[in-house]
């Protein structure tokens, strides 16, 4: 009796390798244009090139487990604490993953609580092209647990030894600790996630400063020009003199020392 065909799929950054346990190994290759940095840029690209690499290559549909490489999970190890401690611990540390939906796993090695977290959109559009395809998605599992507890596979990916394991990889399936929320219950809100939402915030901040800044300078800290103090009263006129005889006829008929209108000299001038 042949037997069961089965196969995983082990997930980096950039890359996905397929595995069968007939002997079969192919990989695709995930331009940047459509994963970058672990974010999801074009959520329908990924989903067809997986189909099309799926079918280029011509995958028989089974069951498979996805295995999150190491390069794309988050992972930190809690020591000794009282459990209401190890939630917050395990809270505070989710909150610094910076993608907006995230799935983790908890599991405790050697009396310490281990949690890993990845971005659950990489790993659940990846996973809605396999299923599309005919495939069983048994189970998605970081492999820094794997590691962590089976020896063969502590610093190598042997295909060997994941098949020897496969019915008991399942404990470590990081979709099966995610919550369920009631249609009508409102997910908690989670504050700003990545590195570009961070970057706008820095932006905004400093161009407020720089708004404030100059706010001030052109009201409180502006230079007033000084007023100048005019005396009161009416300002001084000249006084007008008339002479007191006609004068005589100058050969030219030109009357001499005619008067003329005073133009008023040394009008104050008020600087605003």
């Amino acid at each position: 009796m042949a037997a069961q065909l089965l196969a995983f799929a082990y997930i980096e950054n950039n890359s996905l390798t397929f595995v069968g346990n007939n002997g079969g190994t192919f990989q695709l290759s995930i331009p940047t244009d459509v994963v970058r940095d672990l974010e999801v840029l074009d959520r329908d690209k990924l989903t067809m090139l997986v189909a099309q690499f799926l079918q280029a290559n011509s995958l028989q549909p089974c069951p498979v487990v996805f295995l999150l490489s190491p390069n794309i999970t988050f992972a930190q190890d809690i020591g000794q604490a009282q459990p209401q401690e190890v939630e917050v611990i395990i809270e505070k540390f989710l909150d610094t993953i910076p993608f907006e939906n995230v799935g983790s796993k908890r599991v405790v090695i050697a009396g310490k609580t281990k949690v890993v977290g990845a971005n659950k959109e990489l790993y659940n559009t990846i996973k809605l092209a396999y299923e599309k395809g005919g495939f069983s998605v048994l189970a998605v599992v970081p492999f820094v647990l794997l590691q962590s507890t089976i020896p063969e596979l502590a610093t190598t990916v042997e295909p060997n030894a994941v098949f020897s394991k496969f019915d008991s990889l399942k404990q470590y399936n990081i979709i099966s600790q995610e919550i369920i929320r009631p249609q009508n219950q409102e997910a908690p809100k989670k504050g700003l996630k990545g590195r570009r939402d961070m970057m706008l915030l820095g932006i905004f901040g400093m161009l407020m400063l720089v708004l404030i800044y100059m706010v001030l300078a052109n009201t409180v800290f502006a230079p007033k020009a000084p007023v100048q103090n005019i005396p009161a009263g009416p300002l001084p006129s000249r006084a007008l003199i008339f002479p007191t005889s006609t004068p005589a006829a100058s050969p030219s008929g030109i009357l001499q020392g005619q008067n003329r209108p005073i133009q008023p000299q040394g009008r104050a001038v008020i600087t605003p």
